[in-house]
């Protein structure tokens, strides 16, 4: 554990000093109660030694060792040191860093004498570590301080680098790096990275997020190392970005090496992974004055050079609720919904008509399913709002009824608590069975299943049942993924008990039908109005009793709220990614002129 350090520690006690490779520079070394130090090697000149600011120093005229880290118990302890030269000194030093250790240890109980000296190592390894890291952030800052004076004068184009760890919200920021890509003043790079959803413990997934990269023929680099560590953030400072976009504004789900705080050295920007701030701020302190609005008052928001809001109503609930009441906020509308809009052109459903499986003229679902491509929408050139290839389909009175059914991950009632699947999954799974002639296409949220199995939502048993049985039903699949555009596309209705998809799947003017959970935070006004263009329902079986009523020819009820919903969503209609690269190209240029701030 961490110890505050103090005179009585190290007055009559006696220290071993190695240098960080394990060479010992002193096996017997004391600090005398006058301030001097006795017993150093002829090649260190420390002769003095103070306390200051809870750190052991050794001094002379021109440099210092100072101990900042402190752990162990009390009796026996172990200090950390790196070595600080004053501007002009030219004494030559075994080591850039040093350890103190204890000579004369507290007796233990231990069965094994190895097991001290293993703790010692332990704690030796975690705080030389800690320290490591703050010295090699500071290494890295500094040297990218004097390339990017020279880049200004060398590199036209503004290097934008994506970090990706969720492919699933892609979707966000795709049309932003295809709108950079065809711009003569950017250079877009796209890094991939592991993530670390709510129920995990480790960072993984990396494959998932290249895969769907590669899929959709965006190049990329693969950034895998150990996340403990921070040498990714060598290559990602060795690119020297001008802007570094980072998907979500939670910390726990990236590396440390990706933080908000890792990354400032750049610009960080941030479109939205969620198409839209439906509900009202949940994160509720004890005092008015420790109040943290979640959605644009973390500290990442804070960091944020620019955030790209979805409407106006974002930047003014900003004024009041964000540290730096909007100043980094740029109402563009969102990226990801103009692309679903586009993308109803272009449906592609996983599961093949039963009635011609084996036919020669099956539509082919490997594309569909495995093979996601962000592009197939998209001509070759700058977006153009219009364009869309439609894909011909039967009749849907010839076919089975398509549902999307889109669970959220907020089951445990501790967070938005809008999750219903651990109540409706079992009547869902029912329904597939029974009913044939439809079709249903599981699409979880990233971190549903994730949690369910991380904090034991369902048994062991429980989960390997409905997994294993809705994977065999030839009616039935589930796409993870991130290009589920064309899915919604080709789909006929969707039920969900989540929050973004409130507002996305209205995009395709489809019936939607939302199992409230009657526990979920409020919804804000924008929530309010949004939610009016959804049916909404208790539970499993009214929201088959509707499904049956619109398959039976009734309208869907909901559909008249639509209008207004769509021109919530869309300010600018097919605008957005242009309008997020000319904010970013505008905000440098008002930097140079020097009349912008830099947050």
């Amino acid at each position: 554990m961490m110890r505050v350090l103090n005179e009585d520690d190290v007055v009559g006690t006696q220290f071993q000093l190695f240098s960080s490779d394990g060479a010992v520079l002193s096996d017997c070394l004391e600090c005398q109660r006058n301030g001097e130090l006795h017993g150093l090697q002829q090649s260190l000149s420390f002769t003095q030694w103070v306390i200051e600011n809870d750190s052991l120093c050794f001094l002379n005229d021109n440099t210092r060792l100072i101990f900042q880290n402190c752990v162990g118990s009390p009796g026996s302890f172990v200090l950390i040191a790196q070595c600080l030269k004053q501007e002009g000194a030219e004494e030559t030093l075994p080591s850039p860093f040093y350890i103190l250790q204890q000579k004369t240890l507290k007796p233990v109980e231990q069965e094994n004498p190895n097991d001290l000296l293993n703790q010692l190592r332990s704690e030796m390894h975690s705080a030389f570590s800690g320290l490591s890291k703050q010295v090699q952030r500071i290494d890295q800052t500094s040297n990218l301080v004097s390339r990017r004076v020279i880049s200004q004068f060398v590199r036209r184009k503004i290097r934008c680098v994506f970090i990706v760890h969720a492919i699933e919200t892609w979707d966000s920021l795709h049309d932003v790096y295809k709108e950079m890509q065809h711009a003569e003043d950017f250079d877009p790079i796209v890094v991939s990275i592991p993530r670390r959803y709510p129920g995990e413990n480790h960072f993984s997934h990396e494959d998932m997020v290249h895969e769907g990269l590669r899929n959709s023929g965006v190049p990329h680099f693969r950034l895998t190392s150990n996340p403990e560590r921070l040498d990714d953030l060598d290559l990602i400072k060795n690119l020297q970005p001008d802007v570094i976009f980072r998907q979500s504004p939670w910390e726990y789900d990236v590396p440390e090496a990706f933080g908000a705080e890792a990354i400032n050295f750049a610009r960080i920007c941030y479109v939205p992974y969620y198409a839209f701030m439906l509900v009202d701020d949940h994160f509720k302190a004890d005092k008015p004055e420790d109040h943290l609005n979640q959605h644009i008052d973390q500290p990442f928001h804070k960091h944020c050079w620019r955030i790209f809001a979805e409407n106006e109503t974002v930047k003014q609930q900003a004024l009041t609720d964000s540290t730096l009441c909007g100043a980094n906020i740029v109402v563009t509308g969102n990226p990801k919904l103009d692309r679903l809009r586009r993308m109803q052109d272009n449906p592609c459903w996983p599961l093949p008509d039963p009635e011609v499986v084996g036919n020669a003229s099956v539509q082919n679902t490997e594309h569909c399913e495995n093979n996601p491509s962000f592009d197939d929408a998209l001509p070759d050139g700058p977006l153009d709002t219009e364009a869309g290839d439609q894909t011909e389909e039967k009749p849907e009175n010839s076919r089975p009824f398509r549902i999307v059914w889109a669970p959220h991950h907020s089951i445990d009632r501790r967070w938005l608590s809008f999750g219903m699947f651990l109540q409706t999954w079992r009547e869902m799974l029912a329904w597939a069975q029974e009913d044939q002639t439809i079709q249903i296409v599981l699409k979880p949220h990233p971190a549903l299943f994730s949690k369910i199995e991380g904090d034991q939502m369902l048994s062991p048993e429980e989960y390997r049942f409905f997994r294993e049985t809705w994977d065999s039903l030839p009616n039935t699949t589930v796409q993870d993924g991130g290009n589920y555009s064309a899915l919604l596309a080709a789909s006929d209705a969707m039920i969900t008990d989540g929050v973004s998809f409130l507002a996305e799947y209205q995009l395709f003017e489809k019936p939607l039908v939302f199992i409230d959970s009657g526990e979920h935070v409020p919804f804000n006004p924008v929530g309010q109005q949004v939610v009016k263009g959804a049916n909404s329902v208790a539970d499993v079986a009214q929201a088959r009793q509707f499904i049956e009523r619109i398959r039976g020819g009734e309208n869907d009820p909901a559909s008249i709220y639509r209008d207004d919903v769509l021109k919530l969503l869309l300010p600018y209609p097919g605008k957005s990614a242009q309008m997020v690269v000319q904010a970013i190209r505008e905000g440098l240029a008002a930097e140079s002129a020097g009349c912008d701030f830099a947050v």
